[in-house]
């Protein structure tokens, strides 16, 4: 615990967050309890056990602060709202996430809800104020397909307690909002304009618009998936690489600072500039795990102390946690965590090449090492949410990361430049290069390996005993690196064993059809009018239970008129 002292409350913190997440009724004398025993244990010289429960019950107690207060207003009315989330549908509809903080013009306890704008004109975007008239009603009841787990992360993350549908002339207006987060929302916007006015083609601003500033939205999907394929989508996500690259940008940037040798003031400009390039981009909790770490780390270089990597992970997750706690169970959260904890522990047993005499060697392996020891943990929790695994991610990566530092650093040429004709120019090749680089990959032959399920136990478990492992290495603890092989070894077989029985025969509702399964066989049963509406239907339950099909073996399901 020495070099890392964050690592017990962290412990804690999430211990506390998990019984106040699955355990609603533990009573508010349980916490009480857990304080009274720590306190008491740190009394008796047991502080490591005390400390722990102290911060379980600091954990428990954030949670529930967090958490909504019930839906208190519903019914037609007029309400106002800020935005803050929005994303686009299949279908004529655009979905936001807003804060409601006025009824009939009246001021209430702010609550959030997800709307469903219908129509072209009803366009909301972050940052913004909307007013709209609508019938505000409990939370859509997200249908639950039998053994698959399905959550709307969103909104567990923004705490949505009701859903309205606005309707086309339901809008009553649409303004800019007030606030700090409104100006950086506004600003991120004008910087996408401004990029917009540089000779770029679409791919190659699409890229640039979410590899630098966050905007995902202009991605095609049949390039999002390349990506994905190919083990490439971390690129189009902001991360750790990114904010480093940022960095030092930076700290080229003040330069002349350092000529000056006024290093602290350097590193204090570069944290100011760090945080404010985090509010800019959205606050992502990879985004600012990175700015958090980088700050400690640039803190230590001003009182001169060095930062410990692992120390500074675990204090990003405790401070991320300790704003919002249900960032514990976002896939964000957890793959942006675990590329880093898979990095600081497995990178130095990869890379055990002397520096100084082979730095060559060194630095052309580092590329390889690092992808791989990223991947050690994240592709179990990648897994776990998508049922794929990239087989070819690391060349992918080889081929593809060298590049991104460029486009970065020429983008921001562009943000200050646009009409730079040469920088424009360079980075269409680049992102050419990079979007060729994912299709080659993505179109190779068993590119993915595709319908893996694993069991929540295998998954939570298999990357505790991977760190373990890695750390004994680490220490030169063979006997405990041995012992958490065997523990890996026997949590593979226990895997295979312990796979799922599937019944004979199945039946449930889902999206007010029926869906019914005798053996092999999934039909669907549900209304329809002509034709097309039964090819539609085909086509929506087909992806729908794809999961649900891929689980069992079927063939996709036939579809058949309900009749009751």
């Amino acid at each position: 615990m020495g070099r890392a002292p964050f690592l017990l409350p962290l412990i804690g913190l999430i211990f506390g967050i998990l019984i106040s997440e699955y355990l609603p009724d533990f009573p508010l004398w349980g916490l009480a309890l857990l304080v009274l025993a720590g306190v008491a244990l740190m009394f008796v010289r047991r502080p490591v056990i005390g400390l722990l429960m102290m911060f379980m019950a600091v954990g428990w107690g954030v949670t529930e602060l967090h958490k909504p207060l019930p839906l208190a207003v519903t019914g037609d009315g007029r309400y106002s709202a800020s935005v803050l989330h929005s994303w686009e549908t299949d279908g004529n509809a655009l979905m936001g996430i807003v804060k409601v903080d006025s009824v009939n013009r009246s001021s209430v306890a702010p609550f959030t809800i997800t709307v469903q704008m219908i129509g072209h004109r009803n366009v909301i975007m972050p940052g913004e104020r909307i007013a709209f008239r609508a019938k505000i009603m409990p939370p859509k009841e997200n249908p639950q397909l039998p053994d698959i787990p399905f959550g709307n992360s969103l909104d567990r993350r923004f705490g949505v307690v009701g859903f309205a549908m606005v309707l086309p002339d339901s809008l009553i207006y649409c303004v800019d909002g007030c606030g700090f987060s409104a100006m950086m929302y506004r600003l991120n916007r004008q910087m996408i304009s401004r990029l917009s006015e540089a000779d770029l083609d679409d791919r190659a601003f699409s890229l640039l618009a979410a590899m630098l500033l966050g905007d995902k939205s202009m991605l095609p999907p049949d390039e999002v998936n390349a990506y994905s394929a190919s083990g490439l989508s971390h690129l189009l996500a902001l991360s750790g690489t990114h904010v480093a690259v940022i960095v030092s940008l930076i700290a080229l940037a003040l330069f002349p600072l350092t000529i000056a040798r006024h290093n602290q003031v350097r590193f204090l400009l570069s944290v100011v500039l760090l945080w404010f390039y985090a509010f800019l981009t959205g606050m992502s909790p990879s985004v600012v795990r990175a700015a958090v770490m980088a700050s400690v780390y640039l803190f230590g270089r001003i009182i001169e102390r060095p930062s410990v990597p692992i120390n500074s992970l675990c204090f990003a997750a405790w401070v991320i946690l300790m704003v919002n706690p249900m960032e514990l169970f976002m896939p964000g959260f957890q793959m942006s965590f675990a590329a880093v904890a898979g990095i600081i522990v497995f990178y130095p047993l990869l890379n055990q090449i002397d520096r100084r005499k082979h730095p060559r060697l060194y630095f052309l392996w580092s590329y390889p090492a690092v992808s791989i020891a990223a991947m050690m943990l994240t592709g179990l929790v990648a897994t776990w949410y998508f049922h794929t695994f990239p087989l070819y991610f690391l060349p992918a990566n080889l081929l593809a990361v060298p590049v991104m530092p460029l486009i970065l650093g020429l983008g921001v040429l562009l943000l200050m430049a646009p009409s730079f004709h040469p920088a424009a120019w360079a980075v269409n090749g680049l992102c050419g290069f990079l979007s060729a680089v994912a299709r080659w990959i993505s179109e190779m032959p068993q590119a993915v390996f595709a319908d893996v399920y694993l069991p929540l136990w295998f998954t939570v478990l298999l990357p505790i005993l991977l760190l373990l492992a890695g750390i004994a290495l680490g220490k030169k603890n063979y006997a405990a690196a041995i012992a958490s092989v065997m523990l890996i070894l026997t949590a593979f077989g226990a895997e295979r064993i312990l796979r799922p029985q599937f019944p004979p025969e199945e039946s449930f509702e889902l999206d007010d059809a029926l869906v019914v399964r005798r053996g092999d066989s999934l039909m669907v049963f549900t209304e329809l009018k002509n034709e097309t509406d039964r090819r539609e239907a085909a086509v929506y339950f087909t992806r729908r239970l794809r999961h649900y099909c891929a689980r069992r073996g079927l063939p996709p399901p036939e579809i058949f008129e309900r009749v009751d």
